[in-house]
């Protein structure tokens, strides 16, 4: 069997199950991209297994979830709960808070994660917590385009990975940047920035470029409302930054 696998839209939950029990212990990499799931329960019962052969995927690198829009609350975490520590990127592009929310700190655990993205997720404040709990201590790429990620969210979340970031992608959202004044650390290895389309303000800017200035070689701020008045007032210089787009 393949390591790498991609789905069809029209899989049924029950032949998901089937094809996990056959290849689940040797995938490195699964997409159900759109498949249009609504269970993704696999202790339920379809799953009443000996503990021998239940379905674990101990060596899952990439998982991408992205647009599983019928997913139920209780499906994500079930199938999560069955990815090793292993897992480096997760894609839950498309999601709704409720999925997000039911992932606890136990299901959502992958110490080696490095890329995330949650691009078009909707968050609440429970949601965010559970991220802020586990996973993303490591991260390398985070994608948030046009998710509803709120300035006190953001902060939470680069709290806990404002020393392994590299690729922090924002375009289409609300957030301003002004919460990262109280952001403990700096970015110190944050070297692509992307605001296209955001309402990242003049002190949000400023604020975040201070923390960034050091590394910073890629920056976006193509439809935004920001102006640059008074940026000589930043400490210190961009003098990393090749790609500006204005």
């Amino acid at each position: 069997w393949s390591s790498d696998v991609c789905l069809p839209i029209s899989l049924t939950h029950r032949s998901l199950v089937q094809l996990l029990r056959l290849t689940g212990r040797n995938l490195r990499s699964l997409n159900l991209s759109e498949t249009n799931l609504k269970s993704l329960n696999l202790p339920g019962s379809v799953f009443r297994l000996s503990r021998a052969s239940r379905i674990t995927l101990p060596l899952l690198e990439r998982l991408d979830l992205s647009d599983c829009t019928e997913i139920s609350e209780a499906g994500l975490p079930h199938l999560l709960g069955r990815v090793g520590p292993g897992l480096q990127e997760l894609n839950l592009a498309g999601l709704q808070h409720q999925e997000l929310v039911s992932t606890s700190g136990t299901a959502f655990n992958f110490p080696s994660l490095i890329r995330l993205d949650l691009s078009r997720c909707e968050f609440d404040a429970q949601a965010i917590r559970n991220l802020t709990q586990a996973g993303v201590e490591g991260l390398i790429n985070l994608n948030l385009q046009k998710s509803s990620m709120t300035d006190e969210g953001l902060l939470e979340v680069l709290d806990r990975s404002a020393e392994s970031l590299v690729d922090l992608k924002l375009d289409y959202c609300s957030t301003t940047l002004g919460s990262l004044g109280s952001l403990e650390s700096n970015l110190k290895n944050l070297r692509v920035l992307s605001l296209s389309s955001s309402k990242v303000t003049n002190a949000g800017l400023f604020v975040t470029l201070d923390k960034v200035r050091d590394t910073l070689v890629e920056l976006d701020l193509s439809y935004t409302d920001v102006d640059l008045e008074n940026i000589y007032t930043l400490q210190g210089n961009l003098r990393g930054l090749v790609n500006l787009n204005l």
